[in-house]
Protein backbone atom coordinates (compact mmCIF):
# COMPACT_ATOMS: atom_id res chain seq x y z
CA UNK A 1 0.00 0.00 0.00
CA UNK A 2 1.49 3.34 -1.00
CA UNK A 3 1.02 6.55 0.87
CA UNK A 4 0.45 10.04 -0.52
CA UNK A 5 4.12 10.76 0.22
CA UNK A 6 5.26 7.67 -1.71
CA UNK A 7 3.14 8.67 -4.71
CA UNK A 8 4.51 12.24 -4.56
CA UNK A 9 8.09 10.97 -4.19
CA UNK A 10 7.64 8.75 -7.24
CA UNK A 11 6.79 11.87 -9.27
CA UNK A 12 10.43 12.95 -8.89
CA UNK A 13 11.61 9.90 -10.84
CA UNK A 14 14.99 8.23 -10.42
CA UNK A 15 16.74 7.21 -7.26
CA UNK A 16 16.54 9.44 -4.20
CA UNK A 17 19.09 8.94 -1.42
CA UNK A 18 17.97 8.14 2.10
CA UNK A 19 19.01 11.65 3.22
CA UNK A 20 17.16 13.11 0.23
CA UNK A 21 14.01 11.18 1.15
CA UNK A 22 14.24 12.47 4.70
CA UNK A 23 14.58 16.03 3.44
CA UNK A 24 11.74 15.62 0.96
CA UNK A 25 9.59 14.13 3.72
CA UNK A 26 10.04 17.36 5.67
CA UNK A 27 9.07 19.40 2.60
CA UNK A 28 6.00 17.21 2.08
CA UNK A 29 4.96 17.41 5.74
CA UNK A 30 5.33 21.21 5.84
CA UNK A 31 4.16 22.19 2.34
CA UNK A 32 2.21 19.26 0.92
CA UNK A 33 2.69 17.74 -2.53
CA UNK A 34 4.40 20.72 -4.18
CA UNK A 35 5.88 20.56 -7.66
CA UNK A 36 9.46 19.34 -8.06
CA UNK A 37 10.48 22.94 -8.87
CA UNK A 38 8.89 24.22 -5.67
CA UNK A 39 10.49 21.41 -3.67
CA UNK A 40 13.88 22.36 -5.12
CA UNK A 41 13.35 26.04 -4.22
CA UNK A 42 12.30 25.10 -0.67
CA UNK A 43 15.35 22.82 -0.39
CA UNK A 44 17.70 25.56 -1.54
CA UNK A 45 16.18 28.03 0.93
CA UNK A 46 16.74 25.44 3.66
CA UNK A 47 20.37 24.98 2.59
CA UNK A 48 20.96 28.76 2.59
CA UNK A 49 19.57 28.97 6.14
CA UNK A 50 21.86 26.14 7.27
CA UNK A 51 24.84 27.78 5.54
CA UNK A 52 24.14 31.11 7.30
CA UNK A 53 24.36 29.38 10.69
CA UNK A 54 27.55 27.57 9.66
CA UNK A 55 29.21 30.78 8.40
CA UNK A 56 28.39 32.45 11.72
CA UNK A 57 30.02 29.59 13.65
CA UNK A 58 33.17 29.53 11.51
CA UNK A 59 33.25 33.33 11.50
CA UNK A 60 33.46 33.26 15.28
CA UNK A 61 36.45 30.93 15.08
CA UNK A 62 38.17 33.09 12.47
CA UNK A 63 37.75 36.24 14.55
CA UNK A 64 38.68 34.53 17.83
CA UNK A 65 41.91 32.97 16.56
CA UNK A 66 43.23 35.30 13.86
CA UNK A 67 42.07 38.75 14.89
CA UNK A 68 40.61 39.09 11.38
CA UNK A 69 37.05 40.12 10.81
CA UNK A 70 34.82 37.24 9.85
CA UNK A 71 33.83 37.41 6.17
CA UNK A 72 30.22 38.35 5.38
CA UNK A 73 27.79 35.67 4.30
CA UNK A 74 27.44 35.57 0.55
CA UNK A 75 26.47 32.92 -1.97
CA UNK A 76 25.82 32.43 -5.65
CA UNK A 77 23.00 30.35 -7.03
CA UNK A 78 23.22 28.72 -10.43
CA UNK A 79 21.67 25.78 -12.28
CA UNK A 80 23.74 23.29 -10.27
CA UNK A 81 22.89 24.65 -6.83
CA UNK A 82 24.22 27.05 -4.23
CA UNK A 83 27.88 28.04 -3.99
CA UNK A 84 29.15 29.71 -0.85
CA UNK A 85 31.31 32.77 -1.51
CA UNK A 86 34.27 33.79 0.63
CA UNK A 87 35.31 37.44 0.21
CA UNK A 88 33.48 37.47 -3.11
CA UNK A 89 35.04 34.26 -4.48
CA UNK A 90 32.46 31.49 -4.94
CA UNK A 91 33.37 27.91 -4.09
CA UNK A 92 34.05 25.59 -6.99
CA UNK A 93 31.57 23.01 -5.67
CA UNK A 94 27.95 23.40 -4.70
CA UNK A 95 26.64 22.90 -1.19
CA UNK A 96 25.17 19.44 -0.78
CA UNK A 97 24.52 19.02 2.95
CA UNK A 98 20.95 18.75 4.20
CA UNK A 99 21.50 18.82 7.99
CA UNK A 100 23.12 21.46 10.20
CA UNK A 101 26.06 19.31 11.37
CA UNK A 102 26.88 18.24 7.79
CA UNK A 103 26.48 21.80 6.46
CA UNK A 104 28.69 23.19 9.22
CA UNK A 105 31.47 20.73 8.34
CA UNK A 106 31.07 21.40 4.60
CA UNK A 107 31.17 25.19 5.03
CA UNK A 108 34.03 24.96 7.50
CA UNK A 109 36.15 22.93 5.07
CA UNK A 110 35.65 25.56 2.36
CA UNK A 111 36.28 28.54 4.64
CA UNK A 112 39.27 26.86 6.29
CA UNK A 113 40.95 26.46 2.90
CA UNK A 114 40.42 30.16 2.18
CA UNK A 115 41.72 31.28 5.59
CA UNK A 116 44.82 29.08 5.26
CA UNK A 117 45.47 30.60 1.84
CA UNK A 118 45.19 34.10 3.34
CA UNK A 119 47.43 33.23 6.32
CA UNK A 120 49.90 31.05 4.36
CA UNK A 121 49.81 28.42 7.11
CA UNK A 122 47.64 25.80 8.75
CA UNK A 123 44.57 27.17 10.52
CA UNK A 124 43.46 26.55 13.19
CA UNK A 125 46.08 24.66 15.14
CA UNK A 126 45.89 22.36 18.14
CA UNK A 127 47.53 24.20 21.04
CA UNK A 128 48.90 20.92 22.39
CA UNK A 129 50.25 19.31 19.23
CA UNK A 130 50.83 22.41 17.04
CA UNK A 131 49.22 20.62 14.10
CA UNK A 132 46.30 21.72 11.95
CA UNK A 133 42.79 20.91 13.05
CA UNK A 134 40.20 19.30 10.80
CA UNK A 135 36.44 19.85 10.74
CA UNK A 136 34.56 16.68 11.59
CA UNK A 137 31.14 15.53 12.74
CA UNK A 138 31.69 13.60 15.96
CA UNK A 139 28.79 12.04 16.48
CA UNK A 140 26.49 14.51 14.82
CA UNK A 141 28.20 17.56 16.34
CA UNK A 142 30.52 19.66 14.18
CA UNK A 143 33.91 19.86 15.89
CA UNK A 144 37.56 20.74 15.33
CA UNK A 145 39.47 17.46 15.48
CA UNK A 146 43.19 17.09 16.14
CA UNK A 147 44.22 14.02 14.17
CA UNK A 148 47.76 14.12 15.61
CA UNK A 149 46.42 13.63 19.12
CA UNK A 150 43.15 11.91 18.23
CA UNK A 151 41.05 14.33 20.25
CA UNK A 152 38.41 17.02 19.84
CA UNK A 153 39.71 20.53 20.57
CA UNK A 154 36.39 22.40 20.45
CA UNK A 155 33.02 22.55 18.78
CA UNK A 156 33.08 24.54 15.56
CA UNK A 157 32.13 28.03 16.63
CA UNK A 158 33.69 27.70 20.09
CA UNK A 159 37.44 28.22 19.52
CA UNK A 160 39.10 30.60 21.95
CA UNK A 161 41.92 33.02 21.25
CA UNK A 162 44.39 30.72 23.04
CA UNK A 163 43.73 27.93 20.48
CA UNK A 164 46.30 29.43 18.15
Amino acid sequence: MTTAFDDWLASFGGDVSAEGKKSLRQVFDQHGPVSPEQAERIGREHQVALARVAVTLVGHDIAATTGQQAPPFDYREDETGIRLAYCGQPASTTLSALTQPEMTVEVTEFMQDEVMEDLHRAWPECPQHRSGLHPSSEPNEPVWLCRAGGHVVAAIGALRPDTE
